[in-house]
């Protein structure tokens, strides 16, 4: 009785180990998986201007939005304390239009595609935009 659990767990191990022999190369030979990642593109709305970024850049562009939009409130502030009667700044907000173009010259297609809708509606497309919000569109502040 004894020899034959022992001769089963001696079998056992040797078809185990060369399972994973087998296994194993060919998970070896398996092509690499590619590290870098292309970059996208993708078209946003801001201030009423269409531009393309990468889609990597997007929050550099929203905190660049945040810096100037901090600067403009500092500089309104100062010319209110001077006795001045402006306007407060107008928050710019970035609408996403459309992501995932493969190529620039795609996002860039379909900004024209936009300016040419834009003219045919008849709306001038720096003019009134700034904080509007579609429904169904994504927007960063």
């Amino acid at each position: 009785m004894k020899r034959s659990k022992l001769l089963s767990a001696v079998v056992g191990v040797v078809v185990g180990m060369g399972l994973l022999a087998v296994t194993g190369r060919a998970w070896a030979q398996r092509p690499a998986k590619s590290t870098s990642k292309t970059e996208s593109y993708m078209v946003v709305e801001v201030g009423g201007e269409y531009k393309v970024i990468r889609t990597s850049a997007l929050k550099d562009e929203k905190k660049r939005l945040e810096d100037d939009y901090k600067k403009a409130v500092d500089l309104w502030q100062d010319e209110i304390k001077a006795g001045s009667k402006s306007d407060r700044p107008v928050k710019k907000i970035i609408l996403v239009k459309k992501g995932g173009f493969k190529t620039q010259k795609g996002a860039d297609d379909y900004v024209a595609k936009l300016k040419e809708k834009d003219q045919e509606e008849g709306k001038d497309s720096k003019e009134g935009k700034e904080d509007t919000n579609p429904a169904g569109k994504k927007v960063v502040f």
